[in-house]
């Protein structure tokens, strides 16, 4: 019947057919012009091989689509939609993206939400640099490698959670995220590398999980809200200036596997009081205490030889004042003093004056206790003698620190030599004293 409607009516069905098409093409028109009227640009994004492209709608957000990894961009301003950053409120990437190009959002200013899929593998350097309206983030358990400044200069950004999956997590991947405050750092990242939070300066809760063995170069520099951290026993290694300029920091856990603590690693921490390094620490870096002004104690979990020897011939930059306290008792702090002038008269020790003298000892010590002082130093114009010091057998190779009070402010000492008392009549010094403050 129906054939024989067609061969009855071929015009009719002809007719037929070109009104579906009709019909199907004025949708077609239909909804390709209410889908310009949304665009405001779109094209190709994908690396080479790799067909993906964007769409750029005029409510802000900013679609990837398509099959693999997107272009990596070289320059800051490469994107072919960086013309329209400041338009770009909202970046959606489809399933079957797999990698964010280098630079791909960077300076979007006005980006404030990102939805990254389980297909992306990894997110490539400066990808989200200088995005600033960037409040939170979630990265898929899918990825395992984050970039060099992938995410600096977010200061909006106030929390991050970095999955178990990602093994690399490259260098100065959140620098100068000031906003930032907390960061869990998974295990599977073995190296925290070269400035990851530098100038992260809001940072004062890092959780840092059993796996991590380094922590390099910078890491937490000038991370000036940071008060407390402790470093997970699986960490081996302390870099340059790992916590410089950590102005706030007041109490760091190191933990005995580590065994370097670098050049720099704790300058400019000035509220840093006391620091316990376990004996397991064979190598303290050049500088390590630089501008330390606070600290009065460190607490060496070996002897005094093993502190030496992992000190070496570097200046770690102690100030004067710290003692370190060795695990055999030996600290070599001296006590009370007892002033004399050169008759022996005992002078009233009121300390409106102080010096501190160091004195390295560096001949035996023979007969007797007591270590004899002799200062010569002006104080109203008149000459005052010697300062009797007792104390304990004194070995070789230890360096006493001596706060020496004067009985007048405007005190000064013009010279300074340590005795043992046995040979105080030989004038045989046991090494040279210095003054270093007042």
């Amino acid at each position: 019947m129906t054939r024989g409607f067609s061969k009855q009516f071929p015009k009719v069905k002809r007719m037929a057919l070109s009104v579906l098409l009709a019909m199907a093409l004025c949708a077609s028109q239909l909804s390709v012009s209410v889908r310009a009227a949304s665009l405001i640009d779109y094209g190709d994004c994908g690396a080479e091989g790799y067909d993906l492209s964007w769409v750029l709608h005029s409510d802000g957000e900013l679609v990837i689509s398509g099959t693999g990894k997107m272009a990596q961009w070289g320059n800051f301003n490469g994107t072919p939609w960086y013309k329209y950053r400041s338009l770009v409120k909202s970046v959606t990437i489809l399933d079957r993206v797999t990698w964010i190009g280098r630079c791909a959002f960077n300076n979007c200013d006005n980006l404030s939400s990102v939805t990254i899929p389980n297909s992306v593998t990894g997110i490539g350097g400066r990808a989200f640099t200088g995005c600033i309206s960037l409040k939170s983030l979630t990265i898929p358990n899918s990825v395992t490698s984050i970039g060099e400044f992938a995410f600096s200069g977010c200061t909006g950004l106030t929390s991050m959670t970095i999955p178990d999956s990602v093994t690399l997590l490259a260098g100065c991947v959140f620098d100068g995220c000031s906003g930032l405050k907390s960061v869990t750092i998974p295990g599977s990242v073995k190296t925290i590398w070269v400035g990851t939070f530098n100038d992260c300066t809001s940072l004062t809760d890092v959780t840092i999980m059993d796996g991590v063995t380094e922590i390099l170069r910078g890491a937490f520099g000038g991370c000036t809200s940071l008060e407390n951290f402790t470093i997970p026993d699986c960490v081996t290694t302390i870099g340059h200036s790992a916590f410089g300029r950590c102005a706030g920091l007041k109490n760091v856990t190191i933990p005995d596997s580590v065994t370097s603590i670098g050049d720099y690693a704790f300058y400019g921490c000035l509220r840093l009081k006391q620091l316990t390094i376990p004996n397991s620490v064979t190598e303290i870096g050049s500088q390590a205490f630089y501008d330390t002004a606070g600290l009065t104690d460190i607490y060496f979990g070996g002897s005094e030889a093993e502190w030496l020897a992992a000190v070496g011939t570097n200046d770690i930059c102690l100030d004067d004042s710290v003692i370190v306290h060795y695990s055999d008792g030996g600290e070599y702090r001296i006590g009370a003093l007892t002033i004399r002038d050169n008759g022996g008269t005992v002078l009233p020790s009121i300390p409106q004056g102080s010096f501190l003298v160091t004195v390295p000892i560096t001949k035996t010590m023979e007969g007797g206790n007591g270590l004899i002082i002799l200062a010569t130093y002006t104080a109203s114009g008149q000459y005052h003698g010697m300062v009797y010091v007792e104390a304990e057998d004194i070995p070789v190779g230890v360096t006493i620190r001596i706060t020496l009070p004067v009985d007048n402010a405007d005190g000064t000492i013009m010279q300074l030599k340590a005795f043992p008392v046995s040979s105080f009549s030989d004038l045989t010094p046991l090494g040279a004293a210095s003054v270093f403050s007042k």
